[in-house]
């Protein structure tokens, strides 16, 4: 399974992840039904990226296909609130993180 990170790579977009969690977001909510976030993407790609050239356009429409293709369910288990133990794998804190 692709991750958002590997996408953009792969589409030669480097660590610019917006336009692969814009559509994981669209996706998953359905906020927009069916093929309209994927069209009102697009659209905004194209007007946002248009001045600097077709070929960055249509790498992020690639993005978006790619990461729209890559999404994949991850069964999770019930989490008891009250349990003192921690979620299986703990939980993890970056140094310089709260």
């Amino acid at each position: 399974m692709s991750t958002p990170r590997r996408s953009p790579r792969e589409c030669s977009l480097g660590a610019r992840i917006n336009t692969v969690m814009q559509m994981a977001f669209f996706h998953l909510t359905q906020i927009l039904p069916g093929d309209s976030a994927l069209a009102e993407l697009q659209g905004a790609i194209a007007k946002s990226y248009s001045s600097k050239g077709q070929d960055l356009v249509e790498r992020n429409w690639q993005a978006l296909a790619l990461a729209r293709e890559s999404l994949a369910e991850v069964p999770l288990r019930p989490v008891d609130a009250s349990s003192p133990e921690p979620p299986a794998g703990g939980l993890r804190r970056r140094a310089g993180f709260c």
